[in-house]
């Protein structure tokens, strides 16, 4: 392994400010997963990093059951760190990271980082030329940026990297070509203002921020989302320039993904084929036994609850909510050989997910939902809990609950949606696509926010919600939400609130759709 560079190897050199242990916990907290990660530290300093990810390790599985791989330059760090024996899945090295071979390490599930914040000025000549033509890097990039298009090369498929960058990673060029670039990686990137200036120990005044992002090389995203980290609760979405009104709601919210867990619905491969409704089921002749009730369209959310027998009726009406899920192919010239049929040779081999089915024609439905969310339409958000034994295909986000999320907690997660201060947050949180359809990536939908609802309101209210919207009364449903929703939270005053926010949702609704009214 390189031996570390002489040119930068004191903490006042580097700009290091060590991670805060609240801090540490924050980023651990997201990163580790099961408790059981490979995981990589570059720059370890005071060990606070390693400290918060063994025992959220602990924590997960009651003991440290990580395998942590970690570097400095600070002979210090390095000392400290071999002083506590309580870290014998630690591997450290005294070496300069950024002369480490990806190929000398097994890869790495999750980075967690906080990477010196040596600012460009104060990288010597030589070495900033060095690494500007290395990383491809232009402009004043500090060392952190160098530092974290390193890092990644030693990700594997699917890894995770959280890390603290400085507030510059907000507003520069370079910062802004940085987080392009992980969107480029990554499948979900946010960077996240923190609602507080970090503890540094070492009484630096520096700002900060969190850089999360997950899904390295299985796909991208079109940009980071954006918002900020406040202690004790997690991620927010940035509302700069809300009304009053809207900052105290938001307040008192919770983000969806904290009551929930969101993932993509079945993919098929083939909706034409894999999709039926009831009457192509009937002239197909194909058994009842050989399909399942599926949630495949946002227009089959007509409400915020449904039910097989609700899809059964969609069905009847031409809407293809029967999945193909045969026992088997069956003989020669069968119903399900000759659906199966529409799929030629050619299109099979070149349909990603046929080839990694065995058999290709058998849709893994994945977990039962407790509730889907309409991810693209005009009309905003909208959740919707589903009987148990449904699910739902990758035109809709599929939800489950974590299991202390209680049922009142779900009702208000489903009637903060309808409402108008939901409907709000969803044009200040979606992305415009073609048309002016309102779309929530998977790291949108979770930072979409979740009022309380008071244990006086009756959870009733739901039942009286979704029969407004199944009978064409929006603005009815979005009422009953906000009746439900709103006194606690803005007192007597909570109607004026609620006109307030929908003078906003309706201009922002306009400019969205081109000036179209609602």
């Amino acid at each position: 392994m390189t031996p570390l560079s002489s040119a930068l190897t004191s903490a006042e050199q580097l700009s290091v400010f060590y991670t805060p242990a609240s801090t540490a916990a924050c980023l651990a907290s997201w990163a580790i997963r099961s408790g059981r990660e490979r995981v990589l530290e570059p720059s370890f300093g005071g060990g606070a990093l390693i400290d918060a990810a063994i025992s959220r390790s602990i924590e997960l599985t009651g003991e440290n059951a990580l395998s942590l791989v970690a570097f400095d330059l600070d002979p210090k760090a390095i000392f400290a760190i071999s002083k506590r024996a309580v870290r014998p899945s630690v591997a450290a090295h005294w070496c300069d990271f950024l002369n480490v071979k990806p190929t000398e390490f097994e890869k790495f599930d999750a980075i967690l980082s906080n990477p010196p914040f040596t600012r460009n000025h104060a990288i010597p000549p030589v070495r900033r030329a060095e690494l500007r033509t290395r990383f491809d890097v232009s402009g004043a990039a500090g060392l952190w940026v160098h530092f974290l298009l390193h890092s990644t090369s030693f990700l594997r498929r699917g890894g995770r990297l959280a890390c603290v960058v400085p507030a510059s990673a907000l507003f520069t060029i370079y910062g802004a070509e940085l987080l392009r670039r992980l969107c480029d990686r990554f499948l979900s990137v946010e960077i996240l203002r923190l609602n507080e200036r970090p503890q540094w120990v070492g009484s630096a005044e520096e700002a900060g921020a969190f850089l999360l992002a997950e899904g390295f090389d299985e796909g991208s995203c079109a940009e980071p989302a954006r918002g900020f980290w406040v202690e004790g609760r997690g991620p927010m979405s940035d509302f700069e320039g809300a009304s009053a009104s809207f900052a105290k709601l938001a307040l008192a919210s919770r983000p969806l993904g904290e009551l929930a867990e969101l993932s993509i619905g079945a993919v098929t491969g083939c909706n034409r084929t894999f999709l039926l409704s009831e009457k192509e089921r009937v002239d197909l002749g194909i058994a009842r036994a050989d399909v399942s009730p599926i949630v495949s369209r946002a227009r089959h959310l007509r409400g915020v609850l449904i039910t097989k027998r609700g899809l059964k009726e969609l069905a009847a009406e031409g809407e293809k909510t029967w999945l193909l899920t045969p026992r088997s192919l069956g003989r020669l010239g069968s119903p399900i050989r000759g659906r199966l049929a529409t799929i030629n040779a050619s299109q099979r081999r070149k349909t990603a997910w046929f080839n990694k089915r065995d058999p290709w024609w058998k849709v893994d439905q994945g977990p039962e939902c407790d509730a889907v969310f309409s991810y693209m339409n005009d009309q905003g958000p909208r959740l919707a809990r589903v009987t148990p034994g449904l699910s739902c295909t990758n035109t809709l986000h599929r939800v489950i609950f974590r299991p202390d999320t209680t049922e009142r907690d779900q009702t208000a997660a489903l009637l903060s949606m309808v409402s108008t201060f939901g409907q709000l947050a969803g044009e200040r949180i979606g992305r415009v696509y073609g048309g002016g359809v309102l779309k929530f990536e998977l790291r949108d939908a979770r930072q979409l926010p979740v009022l309380p609802l008071a244990d006086a309101v009756d959870l009733s209210v739901l039942q009286d919600v979704d029969a407004a919207l199944r009978s064409g009364e929006p603005e009815l449903a979005t009422d009953l939400a906000d009746e439900a929703l709103f006194p606690p939270v803005c007192g007597k005053g909570w109607r004026t609130a609620v006109s307030e926010l929908a003078c906003e949702l309706r201009v922002r609704r306009q400019a969205r759709r081109g000036g179209k009214g609602r």
